[in-house]
C-alpha cells in the first residue's frame, strides 16, 4: 500500500481527533494530547485516516509505549504496513519509534 502523503487525520474515540505523521511502514507520531481520552481510558480505539492509491484508508494504531509525559510525542503502531513516502525530519530532531 502506498502512502500519498505521510500526514494522517487521527481519531480517538467518537470526539477526539488531530493529527499524526506516518514515520515508517509500521509507525505513526502525533503529540500525546491527542490521546488524553485513550490514556483517560474515555477512549478505545484509536484510527488513523490515510490516503492511499487515491482513497482514504481508515487503519487502527495503537500506543507503542505509555508515555506519561503530556509534553513528548507519542508513537503508534499500526494495525497494517503502508510504504511511507518520504522520511519526516523536524529541526535537529529524526523521530523514530523508542526501543
Amino acid at each position: 500500500m502506498n502512502v500519498e502523503r505521510n500526514i494522517a487525520k487521527l481519531k480517538c474515540g467518537a470526539d477526539q481527533q488531530g493529527t499524526a505523521l506516518i514515520i515508517d511502514e509500521g509507525h505513526a507520531v502525533t503529540v500525546r494530547h491527542c490521546l488524553k481520552d485513550f490514556y483517560c481510558g474515555k477512549a478505545d480505539t484509536i484510527t488513523l485516516d490515510i490516503f492511499i492509491d487515491g482513497k482514504v484508508k481508515r487503519i487502527p494504531a495503537l500506543p507503542v509505549i505509555d508515555n506519561k509525559d503530556e509534553d513528548k510525542f507519542a508513537y503508534l503502531q499500526l494495525a497494517e504496513k503502508v510504504e511511507p513516502i518520504g522520511k519526516i525530519k523536524f529541526v535537529a530532531y529524526k523521530p523514530s519509534v523508542p526501543s
